[in-house]
């Protein structure tokens, strides 16, 4: 049960983390 949280709080991290790249690339492919 504790690593099922703990993995939860990884995705949800690395999901924020992703999010930020992927609106970051949007913004260069524009500017490009």
């Amino acid at each position: 049960r504790i690593s099922s949280i703990l993995l939860l709080l990884l995705s949800v991290y690395f999901g924020y983390e992703g999010a930020k790249d992927f609106y970051a690339g949007l913004r260069e492919l524009k500017v490009i």
